[in-house]
């Protein structure tokens, strides 16, 4: 089974710090991190010059039965802000952003995202 080895911490701030020496599960790799799963249950990420991909065999593989690591989905967020006049319709106001909210679902969709907008 893969799993990562924290080797090190680039930044003192980072949730895995105190954690150098402890292997922790794998679920993935995106460009320069690994994306792994706090013993919080919270998907987070360990910069790959932080961590080691390593296999660990359970000390009764025989009787281990694997165990299905949940889905990872990726959602690249953005934040946009839109400031009016002060003197604009409020129905203008709505329906452009009713509009963009549409446009963003559109593009989450077409993208294969799986993102909610508000």
């Amino acid at each position: 089974m893969k799993m990562l080895l924290i080797t090190g911490c680039s930044n003192s701030s980072y949730w895995y710090a105190g954690k150098i020496g402890e292997v922790v599960k794998f679920l993935g790799r995106d460009r320069d991190e690994f994306i792994t799963r706090e013993p919080s249950g919270y998907v987070n990420i360990i910069k790959a010059p932080d961590a080691e991909l390593v296999e660990v065999v359970p000390a009764h593989a025989a009787m281990t039965a694997p165990v299905p690591e949940p889905e990872v989905q990726r959602c690249d967020l953005v934040r946009v802000e839109l400031s009016f006049p002060d003197r604009i319709p409020i129905g203008l106001a709505n329906e452009v952003g009713a509009f963009l909210r549409r446009e963003a679902e559109l593009w989450a969709e077409r993208h294969g995202q799986n993102c909610s907008v508000s």
